[in-house]
């Protein structure tokens, strides 16, 4: 059932998708253009956080620091696995595999590489603390709404 807090969780995780998506960016400049990074990992994060932080509001200040913490890791985990999926099939069509199971592997070994090099100070206090105070403010609107 759609609520406002539900509403307020999607569209913060879309933003901080978006907003931690553009840190990332300038991170892989040197290599092949990731098309469309920005928008794929927004709609992550609206989807996500309408399922996960929105589901979660109205619980007061710790639970709002569970679910943001929860809500950002979950964005972050998808979007890194989507991410190293769209490389692995990109590699895949310049036929860099030998097999299919050396492409799946590949994905997971793409999100160790990728989640290496994106592990900056910056990106993880953006995510997390990002994570944190959209799920306060999630919390917020649902006890003022319901």
């Amino acid at each position: 059932m759609p609520t406002a807090a539900k509403l307020a969780a999607a569209l913060l995780f879309a933003g901080l998708a978006y907003h931690v998506s553009g840190l990332v960016r300038p991170i892989f400049a040197d290599e092949r253009p990731l098309p469309n990074l920005q928008m794929i990992n927004l709609g992550f994060g609206l989807i996500i956080g309408w399922v996960v932080a929105g589901k979660r509001a109205g619980g007061g200040l710790t639970g709002a620091i569970g679910a943001g913490l929860t809500t950002s890791i979950s964005v972050f985990l998808v979007c890194l696995f989507f991410n190293s999926a769209a490389e692995m099939v990109a590699r895949s069509l310049r036929k860099h595999y030998d097999a299919p199971v050396q492409a799946v592997i590949a994905v997971f070994e793409l999100m160790l590489e990728f989640g290496q090099r994106i592990m900056t100070p910056e990106i993880i206090a953006t995510t997390l603390g990002g994570g944190v105070l959209a799920c306060i403010v999630v919390n917020f609107v649902g006890r003022q709404w319901r």
